[in-house]
This record gives C-alpha cells, structure tokens and sequence, in this order.
C-alpha cells in the first residue's frame, strides 16, 4: 500500500520522474499522444488500453498546466512520428484528497 498513514490532506509533497524516451503516435488540436513508456498492452486485459497516454497540447490552458506529466520539447512543438522524452519535472503539489481503491479482481 503506497500510503501507510503517513500521508495526509493538507501535506505538500515534492514529485518527480524522470525522463523516458518515447514517441509521439498522435496529434489532435487538443492532446499529444504518446507511447506509454512505463506499461505494456495486456491483450488479456477487460480494458482495452491502447499503450497511448494524451497530454495536453495546448500552450497555456488550464488542462496544461493542471497536468504533472510533461514532454521534453514542449507537446506544442511536436508532430505525428517524432520522438521526445515524457516525464514529471520536480515540483510541489499538495494533498487534497486520499482514495484508497481496489484492483479489478481483487476481492
């Protein structure tokens, strides 16, 4: 369990991951999808996960700037085919709420 009590509402945490080579699959107006770096597709899976993660394209908006996963250039520079790095640059957040929730399967 990730969150032995330790962990509270109201703490601030520093957050960080580094940066992983990836390559972008899609454009839209709104997101860059990228190949997920850290996962791969279970075809046994119920959910039919892609292997794509969307991030938020544009420069500026709320989404963008809510989100913690980056991409190294920035996704507004990016186009369909191009490799980049995907990645969380160390920062601040603070704890607004704690869900603890279950796997599928798992009774």
């Amino acid at each position: 369990m990730m969150n032995d009590g330790t962990i509270k509402v109201g703490d601030i945490l520093r957050v960080s991951c580094v940066f992983a080579p990836t390559r972008v699959v899609e454009i839209s107006d709104w997101h860059v999808s990228i190949a997920w770096p850290w996962e791969q597709i279970d075809s046994d899976s119920e959910i039919r996960w892609n292997g794509q993660y969307a991030i938020p394209r544009t420069q500026g908006s709320s989404e963008s700037r809510l989100s913690l996963f980056q991409t190294d250039p920035a996704p507004w520079t990016l186009s369909a085919g191009d490799s980049c790095g995907v990645g969380i640059p160390e920062q601040l957040v603070r704890v607004i709420d704690i869900e603890q929730v279950v796997p599928l399967g798992v009774v």
